[in-house]
């Protein structure tokens, strides 16, 4: 395993920056999230950091459940909980930073349990781009983890267009027009942005937000034409004719 002092050397050489310009690039957790990944890979940092593939975010709230609960239900390892005298205080990233509400899962191919690293702890991991830039695998492995991050954190603010499924619509955000909540402006047509395309053939207008009959959590997504010319054949529409 390298140690702090050996991993700091390796990114100064290879960046050729001095002490003070390495603090101000990685923070000090940097280091520890480095040296436990090689643990849990039983190889050095970045074979280890190319068997994570990023999972999903969870939300934990303290007040409604509790740590150990949490972790069970979602499969985290110990190595992400910290434990006094049998209980379960607190969920921690993979570089010791406690306390941590929104979860960042990940899966990694040495080991059974979901592994927690903080949003902070990635975004560094992003900056050896800088270092590996001529390793394409690493950087789009890099690449990858960013985006699933960048993602899951507009999740929580935001929810996807019913149409185009683009994560463009505030949650806590009082739109003008009442579709605007269901639909991103691209999507919403007419004159008063109250209908939207067909999805079948893509020139008949519907409706926006109408509930489909049988579910009202969802909406319309083709005009009575398709909608005909998808069930005409269908057994049970050939009984209703009958």
């Amino acid at each position: 395993m390298n140690s702090i002092l050996q991993y700091k050397t390796e990114l100064k050489n290879k960046l050729n920056i001095n002490d003070e310009e390495l603090g101000i690039m990685f923070k000090s957790t940097l280091y520890p999230l480095m040296a436990r990944l090689e643990q849990i890979g039983g190889c050095d940092f970045i074979a280890s950091l190319m068997k994570l593939d990023y999972d999903e975010m969870v939300v934990f709230c303290p007040d409604i459940e509790s740590v150990r609960h949490f972790q069970s239900s979602n499969n985290i390892g110990d190595v992400n909980v910290k434990s006094d005298d049998g209980e379960h205080k607190c969920f921690k990233c993979l570089c010791g930073k406690q306390h941590l509400i929104n979860l960042h899962l990940f899966d990694h191919a040495d080991c059974d349990n979901k592994l927690v690293i903080g949003s902070t702890c990635i975004k560094q991991i992003e900056k050896f781009k800088l270092v590996y830039s001529a390793d394409q695998a690493l950087c789009q492995k890099l690449d990858s983890i960013l985006a699933s991050l960048k993602t899951s954190e507009k999740l929580i603010t935001h929810k996807p267009c019913y149409k185009c499924n683009d994560l463009v619509i505030k949650k806590d955000y009082e739109y003008a027009k009442p579709d605007l909540m269901n639909y991103c402006r691209d999507c919403l047509v007419g004159h008063d942005k109250n209908f939207i395309h067909c999805k079948m053939c893509k020139h008949r207008v519907i409706p926006a937000s109408e509930p489909l009959p049988y579910d009202n959590k969802k909406f319309k997504e083709i005009c009575k034409s398709c909608w005909y010319a998808q069930n005409k054949n269908k057994s049970w529409m050939r009984n209703n004719r009958n």
